[in-house]
């Protein structure tokens, strides 16, 4: 995986999702690459769209509830605590969904990192 993606999202994770994030680009990329808070009117069909293509990659069990988690913000439904502590991160490309993340922090001092994940047609760009 990309060092810089790892970094960002770590920075993200660490920092906080609340602020509208610029990727790095390349003198080859023209375009706008951001990174936004999710926001389901815009962004819910395009990561449940991404589960549905890349489901076999993206998780391990298919009863996991992609829908429950973008609802609830939460990574599963066997941890209640954690309901509302999952953060969504969408990357955008000229204001259109290109990618997304997903992390929480379990303390102070532990997250996770749930999904990186970008979409197909936008792969090789490195965002």
């Amino acid at each position: 995986m990309n060092k810089k993606v790892v970094a960002l999202v770590l920075s993200i994770a660490l920092v906080g999702g609340g602020s509208y994030w610029y990727l790095h680009k390349t003198p080859q990329q023209q375009e706008e690459v951001t990174i936004v808070n999710y926001v389901p009117e815009k962004h819910k069909s395009f990561i449940v769209g991404q589960f549905k293509e890349n489901w076999y990659w993206l998780i391990s069990s298919a009863d996991y509830d992609v829908h429950y988690a973008l609802d609830t913000h939460s990574p599963n439904t066997y941890e209640p605590q954690l309901k509302g502590k999952m953060d969504i991160v969408v990357i955008e490309e000229d204001g259109k969904p290109a990618g997304f993340a997903t992390y929480y922090m379990r303390n102070t001092f532990t997250g996770d990192i749930l999904f990186i994940e970008v979409a197909k047609e936008f792969r090789g760009k490195r965002l």
